[in-house]
C-alpha cells in the first residue's frame, strides 16, 4: 500500500499478527482491571452502608445457617463462647509488607452452631514458631460483620492437608477444607470481629479488599498504554521500512 504522502506501507503478516495479539491481550487485561476496580468500589460501598446500620442478633437468624439470603457485611451480635482449643492460623497474610497470620477462632452458639470468628492479624515470629493466640472460653456477646474467607488472586493446585494438632496453620483454605475440622454445623460465612471488641488482634477499620480501586484503575491505564505503544511501534517500523524501500527503488 502506498500512502498519499509518498511512503510505502507494507506491513509483514507475522509482525501484524503479533501486534494484534499483543494489543488484544493488553486491552483485555486493562478491561479486567477496570472491572476489578468497579467490583471493589461496590464492595466498599456495601461495607460502608452496612456499617451505618445497627447490628442485628445472629441468634435470631440461625434458622438460615448459611446466611446467604442476608447482605454481605451485615453487622451482627452473637452470644456464645470461644473454643480456644481448635483455632486456625491463616498463613501468608501480610500487613504493611510484614508477613503474619489471620487468627480464626470457633465461636460456639446455641444448638451447636459454630461460626469462625476472624479475630485479626498477628505478625509471624522470626523464628517461625506459632504465635500465642490463647483466649478464654467464658460466655460472651460479640459484635462482628459477615464476611468471606481470604482467597488468593491465583490459586495453584489444592491446599495441602493441615498437620496434626492445634492451632492448625493453613494456606487459603476453603470452606470444604474447614468443614471436616468443625463438623456439619459450621456456618458458611466468616464473622469479622469489629475493632474495639475484646480478645482481638489487628483489624482494619475499613474493608480490606487488597488492591484499592484506584490502583486497579492505574493498572488499567498502564495496560491500555502498552497496547497503544505496541501499535505505534508497529506503525513506525513499517513506515520506516516502506520509506527505505521507496528510496532503494
Amino acid at each position: 500500500m502506498r500512502l498519499k504522502f509518498g511512503k510505502s506501507f507494507r506491513p509483514g503478516l507475522w509482525p501484524t499478527l503479533a501486534m494484534l495479539v499483543l494489543c488484544a491481550l493488553f486491552l483485555r487485561l486493562g478491561v479486567w482491571q477496570w472491572h476489578r476496580a468497579e467490583y471493589k468500589r461496590e464492595l466498599l460501598a456495601q461495607y460502608e452502608a452496612q456499617g451505618k446500620r445497627a447490628p442485628v442478633s445472629l441468634d435470631a437468624l440461625l434458622a438460615d445457617s448459611t446466611l446467604e439470603s442476608f447482605p454481605p457485611y451485615l453487622r451482627v451480635t452473637a452470644d456464645g463462647r470461644y473454643d480456644p482449643m481448635r483455632q486456625v492460623l491463616l498463613e501468608d497474610m501480610t500487613r504493611d509488607e510484614q508477613v503474619g497470620y489471620e487468627v480464626l477462632t470457633p465461636f460456639l452458639m446455641q444448638g451447636g452452631v459454630i461460626a469462625l470468628v476472624d479475630r485479626g492479624w498477628v505478625p509471624m515470629d522470626p523464628k517461625g514458631t506459632a504465635p500465642d493466640v490463647a483466649v478464654d472460653d467464658r460466655p460472651r456477646q460479640l459484635t462482628a460483620s459477615i464476611g468471606l474467607l481470604p482467597a488468593p488472586g491465583i490459586k495453584l493446585g489444592q491446599s495441602p492437608a493441615p498437620a496434626a494438632g492445634w492451632p492448625k496453620s493453613m494456606l487459603y483454605p476453603t470452606l470444604d477444607d474447614l468443614r471436616p475440622l468443625f463438623g456439619p454445623k459450621l456456618m458458611t460465612p466468616l464473622l469479622h470481629l469489629e475493632p474495639g471488641q475484646p480478645d482481638g488482634y489487628r483489624r482494619e477499620q475499613t474493608l480490606d479488599v487488597g488492591l484499592p480501586p484506584a490502583r486497579h484503575l492505574g493498572y488499567a491505564f498502564q495496560w491500555a498504554a502498552l497496547a497503544v505503544a505496541v501499535f505505534v511501534v508497529w506503525l513506525v517500523v513499517n513506515l520506516r521500512r516502506g520509506r527505505k524501500q521507496d528510496e532503494d527503488a
